[in-house]
Protein backbone atom coordinates (compact mmCIF):
# COMPACT_ATOMS: atom_id res chain seq x y z
CA UNK A 1 0.00 0.00 0.00
CA UNK A 2 1.52 3.50 -1.23
CA UNK A 3 -1.53 5.77 -1.60
CA UNK A 4 -1.91 8.88 0.77
CA UNK A 5 -3.43 6.51 3.57
CA UNK A 6 -0.28 4.11 3.68
CA UNK A 7 1.78 4.43 7.31
CA UNK A 8 4.83 5.88 7.48
CA UNK A 9 6.54 2.19 7.59
CA UNK A 10 5.02 0.86 4.40
CA UNK A 11 6.08 4.25 2.41
CA UNK A 12 9.14 3.63 3.16
CA UNK A 13 9.31 -0.28 2.82
CA UNK A 14 7.60 0.76 -0.54
CA UNK A 15 10.25 2.95 -2.19
CA UNK A 16 13.11 1.60 -0.77
CA UNK A 17 11.88 -1.72 -2.41
CA UNK A 18 11.60 0.32 -5.84
CA UNK A 19 15.15 2.02 -5.55
CA UNK A 20 16.98 1.43 -8.04
CA UNK A 21 20.88 2.60 -8.07
CA UNK A 22 19.81 4.72 -11.09
CA UNK A 23 17.85 6.60 -9.54
CA UNK A 24 19.97 8.25 -6.80
CA UNK A 25 21.62 11.56 -8.33
CA UNK A 26 25.46 11.69 -8.62
CA UNK A 27 26.18 13.76 -5.41
CA UNK A 28 24.61 11.10 -3.33
CA UNK A 29 25.63 8.11 -5.24
CA UNK A 30 29.36 9.77 -4.72
CA UNK A 31 29.22 10.42 -1.50
CA UNK A 32 27.85 7.05 -0.04
CA UNK A 33 30.68 5.08 -0.71
CA UNK A 34 32.52 8.19 0.72
CA UNK A 35 30.33 8.03 4.23
CA UNK A 36 31.16 4.17 4.14
CA UNK A 37 34.89 4.50 3.90
CA UNK A 38 34.85 7.14 6.14
CA UNK A 39 32.32 5.30 9.16
CA UNK A 40 35.07 2.61 9.18
CA UNK A 41 37.85 4.53 8.83
CA UNK A 42 36.21 6.16 12.06
CA UNK A 43 36.05 2.52 13.91
CA UNK A 44 39.61 1.18 12.64
CA UNK A 45 40.96 4.60 14.35
CA UNK A 46 38.87 3.18 17.79
CA UNK A 47 40.30 -0.35 17.15
CA UNK A 48 43.75 1.03 17.07
CA UNK A 49 42.91 3.29 20.30
CA UNK A 50 41.32 1.20 22.46
CA UNK A 51 38.53 3.01 22.27
CA UNK A 52 34.62 1.69 22.36
CA UNK A 53 36.17 -2.27 22.11
CA UNK A 54 33.85 -3.57 25.15
CA UNK A 55 31.35 -4.68 22.66
CA UNK A 56 33.83 -6.17 20.44
CA UNK A 57 35.12 -8.23 22.94
CA UNK A 58 32.44 -9.35 23.97
CA UNK A 59 30.91 -10.24 20.59
CA UNK A 60 34.52 -11.81 20.33
CA UNK A 61 34.41 -14.22 23.34
CA UNK A 62 30.85 -15.14 23.08
CA UNK A 63 29.37 -14.99 20.03
CA UNK A 64 28.87 -17.81 17.57
CA UNK A 65 30.86 -18.53 14.40
CA UNK A 66 29.27 -16.60 11.23
CA UNK A 67 30.21 -14.58 7.73
CA UNK A 68 30.42 -11.20 8.87
CA UNK A 69 33.46 -9.16 9.71
CA UNK A 70 34.42 -7.79 13.15
CA UNK A 71 36.47 -4.30 12.64
CA UNK A 72 40.44 -5.40 14.24
CA UNK A 73 39.36 -9.20 15.08
CA UNK A 74 40.41 -12.09 13.25
CA UNK A 75 36.63 -13.75 14.03
CA UNK A 76 34.05 -14.01 11.59
CA UNK A 77 30.81 -13.91 13.35
CA UNK A 78 26.66 -13.77 12.61
CA UNK A 79 25.47 -10.77 11.44
CA UNK A 80 23.67 -8.95 14.90
CA UNK A 81 26.60 -9.19 16.72
CA UNK A 82 29.32 -8.00 14.42
CA UNK A 83 27.01 -4.88 13.20
CA UNK A 84 26.86 -4.15 17.53
CA UNK A 85 30.55 -4.39 18.06
CA UNK A 86 31.30 -2.72 14.20
CA UNK A 87 28.70 0.22 15.35
CA UNK A 88 30.16 0.96 18.86
CA UNK A 89 33.91 1.46 17.27
CA UNK A 90 32.55 3.30 14.78
CA UNK A 91 30.99 5.65 16.95
CA UNK A 92 33.30 5.42 19.62
CA UNK A 93 35.69 8.12 18.68
CA UNK A 94 32.69 10.61 17.34
CA UNK A 95 34.90 11.48 14.50
CA UNK A 96 31.81 10.17 12.47
CA UNK A 97 29.73 12.03 9.72
CA UNK A 98 26.37 13.57 10.97
CA UNK A 99 23.08 14.95 8.95
CA UNK A 100 21.98 17.93 10.51
CA UNK A 101 18.63 18.25 10.02
CA UNK A 102 17.94 14.97 11.72
CA UNK A 103 20.20 15.41 14.16
CA UNK A 104 21.89 11.70 13.92
CA UNK A 105 24.80 10.60 13.32
CA UNK A 106 23.48 8.03 10.68
CA UNK A 107 26.42 6.74 9.07
CA UNK A 108 27.37 5.00 12.36
CA UNK A 109 24.21 2.99 12.64
CA UNK A 110 23.35 2.18 9.23
CA UNK A 111 26.38 1.17 8.01
CA UNK A 112 27.67 -1.70 10.35
CA UNK A 113 24.34 -2.85 10.19
CA UNK A 114 24.52 -3.13 6.31
CA UNK A 115 27.72 -4.44 5.87
CA UNK A 116 27.13 -7.01 8.33
CA UNK A 117 23.93 -8.06 6.58
CA UNK A 118 25.19 -8.15 3.03
CA UNK A 119 28.13 -10.03 4.45
CA UNK A 120 25.82 -12.56 6.16
CA UNK A 121 23.62 -12.87 2.84
CA UNK A 122 26.91 -12.50 0.33
CA UNK A 123 25.34 -9.66 -1.61
CA UNK A 124 27.24 -7.52 -4.04
CA UNK A 125 28.30 -4.04 -3.19
CA UNK A 126 25.80 -2.87 -5.86
CA UNK A 127 23.16 -4.16 -3.36
CA UNK A 128 24.94 -2.52 -0.33
CA UNK A 129 25.26 0.52 -1.57
CA UNK A 130 21.33 0.69 -2.74
CA UNK A 131 21.17 -0.41 1.18
CA UNK A 132 22.82 2.39 2.70
CA UNK A 133 21.12 5.05 0.17
CA UNK A 134 17.45 3.87 1.79
CA UNK A 135 18.55 3.34 4.83
CA UNK A 136 20.00 6.61 5.51
CA UNK A 137 16.85 8.56 3.46
CA UNK A 138 14.81 6.30 6.19
CA UNK A 139 16.57 7.44 9.07
CA UNK A 140 16.99 11.10 8.15
CA UNK A 141 13.27 11.65 7.64
CA UNK A 142 12.42 10.03 10.94
CA UNK A 143 14.33 12.60 12.59
CA UNK A 144 13.29 15.38 10.56
CA UNK A 145 9.85 15.17 11.75
CA UNK A 146 10.69 16.38 15.15
CA UNK A 147 14.20 18.34 14.28
CA UNK A 148 15.95 18.97 17.93
CA UNK A 149 12.98 17.54 19.95
CA UNK A 150 14.54 13.79 20.63
CA UNK A 151 17.96 15.70 22.43
CA UNK A 152 15.17 18.05 24.21
CA UNK A 153 13.63 15.14 26.20
CA UNK A 154 17.13 13.71 26.75
CA UNK A 155 16.92 11.07 23.76
CA UNK A 156 19.53 9.68 21.15
CA UNK A 157 18.17 10.19 17.77
CA UNK A 158 20.99 8.00 16.46
CA UNK A 159 19.92 4.98 18.04
CA UNK A 160 16.06 6.00 18.73
CA UNK A 161 15.86 6.96 14.90
CA UNK A 162 18.80 4.67 13.67
CA UNK A 163 17.45 1.57 14.47
CA UNK A 164 14.54 1.71 11.73
CA UNK A 165 17.52 2.26 9.07
CA UNK A 166 19.30 -0.64 10.55
CA UNK A 167 15.86 -2.60 10.05
CA UNK A 168 15.14 -1.23 6.95
CA UNK A 169 19.01 -2.28 5.35
CA UNK A 170 18.63 -5.73 6.74
CA UNK A 171 15.43 -6.64 5.49
CA UNK A 172 16.80 -5.19 1.82
CA UNK A 173 19.60 -7.22 2.09
CA UNK A 174 17.56 -10.48 2.93
CA UNK A 175 15.14 -9.45 0.53
CA UNK A 176 12.36 -10.11 3.19
CA UNK A 177 8.80 -9.67 1.96
CA UNK A 178 7.54 -6.13 1.74
CA UNK A 179 4.85 -6.98 4.32
CA UNK A 180 7.02 -8.70 6.79
CA UNK A 181 9.54 -5.82 6.36
CA UNK A 182 6.14 -3.55 7.57
CA UNK A 183 6.39 -6.00 10.52
CA UNK A 184 10.29 -5.59 11.11
CA UNK A 185 9.77 -1.95 11.53
CA UNK A 186 7.31 -2.37 13.82
CA UNK A 187 9.05 -4.42 15.80
CA UNK A 188 12.01 -1.80 15.72
CA UNK A 189 10.07 0.07 17.51
CA UNK A 190 10.01 -1.76 20.63
CA UNK A 191 13.51 -1.93 20.27
CA UNK A 192 14.29 1.70 20.26
CA UNK A 193 16.53 3.37 22.87
CA UNK A 194 19.12 5.67 24.03
CA UNK A 195 19.69 8.76 26.00
CA UNK A 196 22.03 11.41 26.58
CA UNK A 197 22.80 11.24 30.02
CA UNK A 198 26.46 10.14 29.38
CA UNK A 199 27.43 13.65 28.48
CA UNK A 200 27.10 15.26 32.14
CA UNK A 201 29.95 12.93 33.54
CA UNK A 202 32.08 11.76 30.75
CA UNK A 203 31.12 8.52 30.64
CA UNK A 204 31.49 6.03 26.87
CA UNK A 205 27.56 5.13 27.09
CA UNK A 206 27.22 7.30 23.88
CA UNK A 207 28.41 4.67 21.51
CA UNK A 208 26.54 1.73 22.77
CA UNK A 209 23.72 3.52 21.42
CA UNK A 210 24.80 3.70 17.94
CA UNK A 211 25.66 -0.79 18.79
CA UNK A 212 22.46 -1.06 20.31
CA UNK A 213 20.39 0.30 17.48
CA UNK A 214 22.58 -1.22 14.33
CA UNK A 215 21.97 -4.93 16.53
CA UNK A 216 18.37 -4.63 16.75
CA UNK A 217 17.57 -3.28 13.81
CA UNK A 218 18.81 -6.79 12.28
CA UNK A 219 17.39 -8.41 15.02
CA UNK A 220 13.71 -6.48 14.45
CA UNK A 221 14.41 -8.56 10.60
CA UNK A 222 15.08 -11.99 11.87
CA UNK A 223 12.05 -11.68 14.33
CA UNK A 224 9.54 -10.94 11.76
CA UNK A 225 11.30 -13.34 9.85
CA UNK A 226 10.32 -16.31 11.99
CA UNK A 227 6.91 -14.11 12.37
CA UNK A 228 6.54 -11.54 14.98
CA UNK A 229 4.27 -8.59 14.27
CA UNK A 230 4.79 -4.91 15.33
CA UNK A 231 2.32 -2.41 14.84
CA UNK A 232 2.10 -0.88 11.45
CA UNK A 233 2.12 3.32 12.45
CA UNK A 234 4.75 2.25 14.69
CA UNK A 235 6.42 5.74 13.65
CA UNK A 236 3.37 8.46 13.54
CA UNK A 237 1.00 6.63 16.08
CA UNK A 238 -0.52 7.80 18.98
CA UNK A 239 1.61 5.92 20.90
CA UNK A 240 4.33 6.04 18.40
CA UNK A 241 8.33 6.75 18.35
CA UNK A 242 7.54 10.08 17.38
CA UNK A 243 4.98 11.27 19.74
CA UNK A 244 6.60 9.11 22.53
CA UNK A 245 10.08 10.02 22.28
CA UNK A 246 10.28 13.86 20.63
CA UNK A 247 6.39 14.76 20.82
CA UNK A 248 6.34 15.58 17.74
CA UNK A 249 2.99 14.80 14.91
CA UNK A 250 2.25 12.22 11.73
CA UNK A 251 1.59 15.30 10.27
CA UNK A 252 5.22 16.05 10.26
CA UNK A 253 6.52 12.76 9.74
CA UNK A 254 4.28 12.47 6.48
CA UNK A 255 5.46 15.45 4.87
CA UNK A 256 9.03 14.63 5.79
CA UNK A 257 8.37 10.69 3.69
CA UNK A 258 6.52 13.22 0.86
CA UNK A 259 9.73 14.27 -0.29
CA UNK A 260 11.68 10.63 -1.08
CA UNK A 261 12.86 10.91 -4.06
CA UNK A 262 12.87 14.35 -4.95
CA UNK A 263 15.37 15.66 -1.60
CA UNK A 264 18.26 13.77 -1.28
CA UNK A 265 18.95 13.79 2.47
CA UNK A 266 22.61 11.50 1.65
CA UNK A 267 23.94 14.25 0.27
CA UNK A 268 23.62 16.50 3.20
CA UNK A 269 25.28 13.94 5.48
CA UNK A 270 28.64 16.08 6.79
CA UNK A 271 31.41 14.22 7.70
CA UNK A 272 33.84 15.82 10.53
CA UNK A 273 36.89 17.22 10.64
CA UNK A 274 37.52 16.95 14.71
CA UNK A 275 36.60 14.00 16.57
CA UNK A 276 34.45 16.27 18.44
CA UNK A 277 30.74 17.05 18.64
CA UNK A 278 29.88 18.65 15.30
CA UNK A 279 28.01 21.54 17.44
CA UNK A 280 31.53 23.18 18.58
CA UNK A 281 33.12 22.85 15.23
CA UNK A 282 32.36 25.98 13.62
CA UNK A 283 33.53 27.92 17.32
CA UNK A 284 36.44 26.43 17.77
CA UNK A 285 37.25 27.00 14.04
CA UNK A 286 36.35 30.84 14.54
CA UNK A 287 38.37 30.70 17.73
CA UNK A 288 41.59 29.86 15.72
CA UNK A 289 40.91 31.75 13.11
CA UNK A 290 40.25 34.97 15.63
CA UNK A 291 43.77 34.22 17.71
CA UNK A 292 45.27 33.83 14.20
CA UNK A 293 44.06 37.36 13.34
CA UNK A 294 44.91 38.56 16.70
CA UNK A 295 48.88 37.26 16.06
CA UNK A 296 49.20 36.71 20.32
CA UNK A 297 49.98 33.72 22.02
CA UNK A 298 46.95 31.77 24.15
CA UNK A 299 48.52 32.96 27.04
CA UNK A 300 47.73 36.65 25.88
CA UNK A 301 44.32 35.66 26.21
CA UNK A 302 41.77 37.66 28.85
CA UNK A 303 38.69 35.99 27.47
CA UNK A 304 37.00 34.43 24.82
CA UNK A 305 33.69 34.69 24.34
CA UNK A 306 32.10 31.67 22.07
CA UNK A 307 28.25 32.35 20.14
CA UNK A 308 26.56 29.08 19.62
CA UNK A 309 22.64 28.70 18.93
CA UNK A 310 20.59 27.64 21.78
CA UNK A 311 20.49 24.17 20.66
CA UNK A 312 24.28 23.14 21.04
CA UNK A 313 23.74 25.35 24.83
CA UNK A 314 23.09 22.06 27.10
CA UNK A 315 25.11 19.91 25.25
CA UNK A 316 28.33 21.73 24.90
CA UNK A 317 28.49 24.41 27.39
CA UNK A 318 26.59 23.55 30.26
CA UNK A 319 26.88 22.99 33.13
CA UNK A 320 29.64 25.23 32.42
CA UNK A 321 31.60 25.19 35.40
CA UNK A 322 31.73 20.68 34.59
CA UNK A 323 32.38 21.34 30.69
CA UNK A 324 35.41 23.87 31.95
CA UNK A 325 37.22 21.00 33.63
CA UNK A 326 36.32 18.04 31.54
CA UNK A 327 38.00 15.01 33.24
CA UNK A 328 37.79 12.19 30.25
CA UNK A 329 38.56 12.11 26.69
CA UNK A 330 34.85 11.38 26.12
CA UNK A 331 34.03 14.59 28.23
CA UNK A 332 36.24 16.50 25.99
CA UNK A 333 34.22 15.82 22.71
CA UNK A 334 31.34 16.95 24.63
CA UNK A 335 33.00 20.51 26.49
CA UNK A 336 34.08 23.21 23.91
CA UNK A 337 35.61 25.05 26.35
CA UNK A 338 38.26 22.36 26.39
CA UNK A 339 38.01 21.22 23.51
CA UNK A 340 38.56 25.29 21.81
CA UNK A 341 41.45 25.65 24.25
CA UNK A 342 43.36 21.80 22.99
CA UNK A 343 42.90 23.45 19.60
CA UNK A 344 44.77 27.03 20.51
CA UNK A 345 47.31 25.88 22.53
CA UNK A 346 48.66 22.46 21.01
CA UNK A 347 47.33 23.43 16.99
CA UNK A 348 45.42 20.67 16.43
CA UNK A 349 42.40 18.90 17.81
CA UNK A 350 42.83 15.24 17.44
CA UNK A 351 42.34 12.56 19.44
CA UNK A 352 45.72 11.97 20.51
CA UNK A 353 46.18 15.67 21.50
CA UNK A 354 42.71 15.22 23.49
CA UNK A 355 44.12 12.29 25.66
CA UNK A 356 47.66 14.73 25.65
CA UNK A 357 45.79 17.15 27.23
CA UNK A 358 43.70 16.16 29.90
CA UNK A 359 45.82 16.67 32.57
CA UNK A 360 47.35 20.21 31.44
CA UNK A 361 47.06 22.85 33.44
CA UNK A 362 47.02 25.20 30.76
CA UNK A 363 44.72 23.68 29.06
CA UNK A 364 41.81 24.06 31.99
CA UNK A 365 43.30 27.28 32.74
CA UNK A 366 42.60 28.70 29.69
CA UNK A 367 39.00 26.75 29.15
CA UNK A 368 38.66 28.52 32.33
CA UNK A 369 38.80 32.41 30.43
CA UNK A 370 35.65 30.63 27.55
CA UNK A 371 32.44 32.20 28.52
CA UNK A 372 29.45 31.49 25.85
CA UNK A 373 26.66 33.70 24.48
CA UNK A 374 23.45 32.58 23.12
CA UNK A 375 23.19 33.80 19.11
CA UNK A 376 20.66 33.06 16.08
CA UNK A 377 22.28 32.46 13.00
CA UNK A 378 20.63 32.31 9.74
CA UNK A 379 22.23 29.02 9.08
CA UNK A 380 21.69 27.19 12.01
CA UNK A 381 18.56 25.31 10.09
CA UNK A 382 21.44 23.91 7.65
CA UNK A 383 24.27 23.65 9.44
CA UNK A 384 26.45 24.15 12.89
CA UNK A 385 27.07 28.05 12.90
CA UNK A 386 29.42 29.36 15.68
CA UNK A 387 31.64 32.43 16.65
CA UNK A 388 34.08 33.73 18.78
CA UNK A 389 35.51 36.70 20.55
CA UNK A 390 39.30 36.71 21.27
CA UNK A 391 39.91 39.36 24.01
CA UNK A 392 43.32 40.32 25.18
CA UNK A 393 45.19 41.47 27.69
CA UNK A 394 45.04 45.09 27.33
CA UNK A 395 41.49 45.05 25.75
CA UNK A 396 41.78 44.29 22.29
CA UNK A 397 38.84 42.33 20.53
CA UNK A 398 39.04 40.11 17.73
CA UNK A 399 35.87 38.55 16.59
CA UNK A 400 35.23 35.61 14.14
CA UNK A 401 32.14 34.04 12.83
CA UNK A 402 32.23 30.74 10.45
CA UNK A 403 28.40 30.58 9.76
CA UNK A 404 28.46 27.09 8.15
CA UNK A 405 31.07 24.13 9.31
CA UNK A 406 33.77 22.77 7.35
CA UNK A 407 32.27 19.36 5.96
CA UNK A 408 28.59 20.99 5.69
CA UNK A 409 27.72 20.78 2.20
CA UNK A 410 27.75 24.30 1.79
CA UNK A 411 31.66 24.16 3.27
CA UNK A 412 32.40 20.84 2.50
CA UNK A 413 35.51 18.81 2.80
CA UNK A 414 37.37 17.85 -0.54
CA UNK A 415 36.94 14.23 -1.50
CA UNK A 416 40.81 14.07 -0.71
CA UNK A 417 40.26 15.68 2.64
CA UNK A 418 37.93 12.77 3.36
CA UNK A 419 40.43 10.10 1.96
CA UNK A 420 43.50 11.77 4.15
CA UNK A 421 41.11 11.51 7.28
CA UNK A 422 40.46 7.93 6.38
CA UNK A 423 44.37 6.73 5.66
CA UNK A 424 45.44 8.38 8.86
CA UNK A 425 42.39 6.72 10.78
CA UNK A 426 43.57 3.33 9.05
CA UNK A 427 47.54 3.38 9.74
CA UNK A 428 47.14 2.72 13.27
CA UNK A 429 45.07 -0.33 12.66
CA UNK A 430 45.65 -2.08 9.28
CA UNK A 431 49.43 -2.85 7.25
CA UNK A 432 49.21 0.05 4.62
CA UNK A 433 49.33 -2.47 2.33
CA UNK A 434 45.53 -3.84 3.48
CA UNK A 435 44.67 -0.40 4.32
CA UNK A 436 44.91 0.67 0.57
CA UNK A 437 43.64 -1.99 -0.66
CA UNK A 438 40.66 -1.19 1.36
CA UNK A 439 40.16 2.23 0.01
CA UNK A 440 40.68 1.12 -3.20
CA UNK A 441 37.38 -1.76 -3.39
CA UNK A 442 35.45 0.21 -0.64
CA UNK A 443 35.52 3.13 -3.48
CA UNK A 444 34.69 0.58 -6.01
CA UNK A 445 31.93 -0.96 -3.97
CA UNK A 446 29.60 -0.86 -6.50
CA UNK A 447 31.55 -2.83 -8.88
CA UNK A 448 32.50 -5.60 -5.95
CA UNK A 449 30.22 -8.89 -6.60
CA UNK A 450 30.37 -10.55 -3.17
CA UNK A 451 31.51 -7.66 -0.17
CA UNK A 452 32.55 -10.07 2.09
CA UNK A 453 35.85 -10.33 0.01
CA UNK A 454 36.29 -6.12 0.50
CA UNK A 455 35.24 -6.54 4.27
CA UNK A 456 37.69 -9.49 4.68
CA UNK A 457 40.23 -6.82 5.01
CA UNK A 458 39.26 -5.38 8.36
CA UNK A 459 41.05 -7.84 10.23
CA UNK A 460 44.71 -6.60 10.67
CA UNK A 461 45.44 -10.25 9.11
CA UNK A 462 48.57 -12.17 9.44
Amino acid sequence: MTGPAATASARLVAWAGQLRLADVPAPADRSTALHILDTIGCGLAASASGVATAARDLVRDRAAAGDCSLIGGHRRVAAAPAAFANAMLCHGLDYDDTHRGASAHISAVVVPAAVAAAEAHARSGADLLRAVVAATEATARIGLSAPGRFQARGFHPTSVCGVFGAALAAAGLEALPPGRTVHALGVAGSMAAGILECLDDGSEAKPVNAAVAARNGIEAVELARYGATGPRRVLEGRFGVVAAFAGGSGEALAAAVDTLGTVWETARIAPKPYPVCHLMHAAVDAAAAALDASGAAPDRVAEIVVGVPPAAVPIVLEPLAEKRVARTAYHVKFSLPVALAIRLLRGRLDHAAIEDALGDPAVHALARRVRYEVAEFPTARDAFPGRAEVVLAGGRRFPAEVPVQRGAPAHPMTDRQVLEKFRGNASGALPAARSRELEERILAIEREPDVRDVFALLSPGS
